[in-house]
C-alpha cells in the first residue's frame, strides 16, 4: 500500500471517528488552502476581537472542549494556553466553498444556538457567542 493510500484512509477514519489524534489541541495555520475539507481551509477562533491574540484553528466538526488558543497574531500573544471553550471573540472561515457554524453548546446538543459564518468571510462573534462557544460544524454543498 502507498504512503498516500495509507494516509488518505487514516484521514477518513479519523472522520468517522472523530478529530484525528495529530489535530487534538493547538492552532492549525488559518491559512486558506490549509485545510481537509475538500475545498481548502480552516474555522479560525480568536482570543479578542478583531482577528488579536491566541488563535486555534480547525478544518472539521470539534467540541472546543480540551483545545487551546496558540501562536500570536497581530503581535498579541494574549489567550495563548486558554481554553477555546467559552473563550472566543473573533472568527474567521477560511474555507472557500464551505459554510461555518459555531455554537453555543456541544456538539449533538438539542435546541443549540450557532452564529453562521459564510465562506471566505470573518468578523466579531455576536453578543450571545462571544465568551460563549462550545463547538464549530461545517455545511453546504457536496464535501463540507
Amino acid at each position: 500500500m502507498s504512503p498516500g493510500a495509507t494516509l488518505g484512509g487514516l484521514l477518513t477514519a479519523g472522520l468517522a471517528l472523530g478529530a484525528p489524534a495529530a489535530h487534538a489541541s493547538g492552532p492549525g495555520s488559518c491559512a486558506a488552502g490549509d485545510g481537509s475539507t475538500g475545498r481548502g481551509g480552516d474555522g479560525c477562533l480568536y482570543y479578542h476581537p478583531d482577528q488579536v491574540g491566541g488563535y486555534y484553528g480547525y478544518p472539521y466538526n470539534v467540541n472546543y472542549q480540551g483545545k487551546t488558543f496558540g501562536s500570536c497574531n497581530k503581535g498579541s500573544s494574549a489567550g495563548d494556553g486558554q481554553s477555546v471553550g467559552n473563550n472566543a471573540a473573533w472568527v474567521q472561515n477560511w474555507d472557500t466553498a464551505c459554510t461555518l457554524y459555531v455554537w453555543v453548546y456541544p456538539l449533538g446538543t438539542s435546541n443549540n444556538i450557532k452564529q453562521t459564518i459564510a465562506p471566505w468571510t470573518a468578523g466579531n462573534l455576536n453578543s450571545t457567542l462571544r465568551n460563549n462557544n462550545a463547538s464549530q460544524t461545517w455545511g453546504g454543498p457536496g464535501d463540507c
